[in-house]
């Protein structure tokens, strides 16, 4: 179960981090194509034959407008045999970077390129970020990421990127205290970055510091509460309120984060149905009890048949999947066991 909540914390961290939005204008002429409405833009995406290396990089631009990174990268590509630059070499090193593509070693080619060609400080830096991505996403040497969010650093010191890329990367190397504080320089900067309190409050529980740990994780949700990547946080909140004996707060959360996710495949539903039994077994309502155990047991037997399947579909070593089979059957036990005590305490 940890090794799942570690890749959904990288979730979290990384889906802002990772997903292209940029919106690369090379020509500010107002008869640029650039500048056509959207159905136009597709016309022309579709339509038009670039010829030069502008045509084709503003191409490239107008397909990446469209999520269409794969036409983006063939035109880019295309750009760069004709006339190389920085400029270029990032585009196509942010393409590779998109979650669609994932060509990391690729991305991290261009870059070096990129960095042999680069005339101005602006490009450095998104060198730089791009690298952080690209290594960060292949779980790449975490001091070589330290390398590069400081050469960053030099030439923006104020960087939120740099220094939340900072804060992961020395969570990687163990480095609490040089965490926590690279975390605080994120906060700063912007008071309102969730993903900084989140990492915060899982540190502050490492390191059993439950109000501390509350507190972040409260200013996470406030950051953020309608925010998709920190739903989970819900979950995470309304078990430390478990541990804290605030019952009522802890059902609050529990109820938040199943109406926010149930029709996701992220979540530990069983886990959270299981908990919501054992609070209200503990307050006296057996029936509400016996009902959120039955539920868990019906999700946890689900993940059981779907394991094999999912060893095939994700087979990463971030899953230790003879652990999560071990876990699921140990749960499952304890949850048959809760509803057998409960049914005959009803029966007495």
């Amino acid at each position: 179960m940890d090794d799942l909540f570690e890749i959904i914390c990288v979730l979290i961290v990384a889906i802002p981090v990772g997903i292209i939005l940029g919106k690369w204008q090379n020509s500010k002429s107002t008869s640029s194509p650039v500048d056509k409405t959207y159905m136009s833009e597709l016309d022309y995406m579709f339509n038009f034959k670039p010829k030069t290396p502008e045509e084709f990089t503003q191409k490239a631009d107008i397909c990446l407008k469209h999520y269409r990174e794969n036409d983006a990268l063939e035109n880019i590509t295309k750009a760069i045999e004709m006339e190389p630059s920085a400029q270029r070499y990032i585009i196509s090193a942010k393409i590779k970077n998109s979650f669609s593509i994932e060509d990391y070693d690729g991305a991290l080619t261009d870059l070096y390129a990129a960095m042999r060609l680069a005339t101005d400080k602006d490009e450095l830096a998104e060198i730089y970020k791009q690298k952080i991505e690209a290594n960060w996403h292949q779980q790449n040497s975490d001091k070589e990421i330290v390398e590069d969010c400081n050469a960053l650093l030099e030439i923006y010191p104020d960087n939120e990127y740099a220094y939340l890329h900072l804060g992961l990367a020395y969570e990687a190397l163990k480095d609490i205290k040089a965490a926590h504080e690279n975390y605080d320089k994120v906060l700063q900067i912007n008071d309102r970055n969730s993903t900084a309190y989140y990492r915060k409050y899982d540190l502050f529980s490492q390191e059993g510091k439950k109000q501390e740990a509350l507190d972040c994780i409260n200013k996470a949700i406030e950051c953020s509460p309608d925010d998709e990547v920190m739903d989970y946080a819900y979950s995470e909140r309304g078990s430390l309120y478990l541990e804290l004996g605030d019952y009522e707060r802890a059902l609050r959360d529990f109820d938040i984060y199943i109406s926010k996710n149930k029709e996701s495949s992220i979540g530990d539903f069983y886990d959270t149905y299981q908990k919501m039994g054992i609070i209200k077994e503990n307050i006296g309502d057996y029936e509400g009890a016996l009902a959120d155990y039955n539920e868990a047991l019906k999700l946890i037997e689900v993940d059981i048949i779907k394991l094999p399947e999912n060893k095939e579909k994700y087979p990463t070593p971030e899953v230790k999947w003879d652990e999560y089979e071990k876990q699921l059957k140990d749960d499952k036990q304890k949850i048959q066991i809760a509803i057998e005590n409960l049914k005959n305490f009803r029966n007495v």
